[in-house]
């Protein structure tokens, strides 16, 4: 027994949208190129919601998939930065620490060439209040 229309395109939509291969489509390149139907039959098969859903599925399977390429990028920028790659250290930093351009202060960056333990201990100032004497 065969399977039902929508079920065999709902598998060939995630089967071809999660290989990072192939490119996004449209939603018409989706009906006419990837399954070999109308956008209306599509249509008929899928409503806006359904399709939504399948992307934003085929998406996260897709990222997976990518996900053990980036180990091999994330090592090569390392090393870059590493060799002194100025460019690389702040990817670096902006990948690994959430330090970009947009990201929220996160605390106070020290950036120091020397061991830390060599670095002097500088107490906190307290700083009077405008108006206040001490």
């Amino acid at each position: 027994m065969s399977k039902p229309a929508k079920q065999a395109h709902e598998e060939n939509i995630l089967e071809y949208l999660t290989n990072p291969d192939n490119e996004w489509p449209t939603r018409q390149d989706l009906a006419t190129k990837v399954l070999g139907i109308s956008q209306g039959m599509l249509y008929q098969h899928f409503t806006g919601a359904e399709l939504d859903q399948l992307e934003a599925e085929a998406l996260n399977l897709r990222r997976s998939q990518i996900a053990r390429y980036s180990v091999k990028v994330d090592r090569a920028l390392y090393d870059k930065a590493v060799e002194g790659d100025v460019s690389a250290m702040k990817l670096w930093y902006q990948r690994m620490e959430g330090m970009g351009q947009d990201a929220p202060p996160t605390g106070k960056l020290v950036i120091c060439w020397e061991e830390p333990e060599a670095l002097p201990v500088q107490e906190p100032k307290l700083i009077p209040e405008h108006g206040e004497h001490g």
